[in-house]
């Protein structure tokens, strides 16, 4: 991650905590909470453009957002209950930060992510169920954001 990167790293790890902990209490998340997540990337990524220059990634940000979040509503659609509306409107914001961090290798990145959520998710419900994964409903919201943020450090 490069220094430049840092500030939206910043934002979407102090957005992270709150939708996530949000979502593991309330098994939500809130369309406000992700819009601010999401504009608070998008003005963080313009000014770096404006700044730096590097306008082709805003364009893999855009990229980015629109298969994750066209990913994600296709697998809603196709099993409303297993995938809630606000992972669905989650994806957006973090696909435009993967788009951003992972430019033309988007693809791969959102790949990853999509792994290590569903990975994440899984140790997660173990942990806290002592096994018992049938015990409710996983949110998949923590998974994503925490994927995200472990794409967004350790990208080259």
């Amino acid at each position: 991650m490069a220094v430049a990167d840092l500030p939206a790293f910043t934002w979407l790890l102090v957005g992270s905590l709150v939708l996530a902990r949000i979502d593991l209490r309330e098994q939500r998340l809130p369309t406000r909470w992700i819009w601010v997540l999401g504009v608070g990337l998008v003005v963080i990524h313009g000014v770096d453009v404006l700044v730096a220059g590097g306008g082709d990634r805003l364009g893999w940000t855009l990229v980015g957002a629109l298969v994750f979040g066209g990913l994600l509503l296709g697998l809603h659609l196709v099993s409303p209950r297993s995938l809630g509306g606000g992972d669905v409107r989650l994806a957006v914001p973090l696909g435009l930060q993967v788009g951003w961090e992972t430019g033309d290798e988007f693809a791969s990145g959102i790949a990853v992510v999509l792994m290590l959520a569903a990975l994440l998710t899984l140790l997660g419900a173990v942990v806290v169920r002592r096994g018992r994964i049938g015990a409710g409903p996983l949110p998949f919201g923590p998974g994503l954001l925490a994927a995200t943020l472990l794409v967004t450090l350790l990208h080259p």
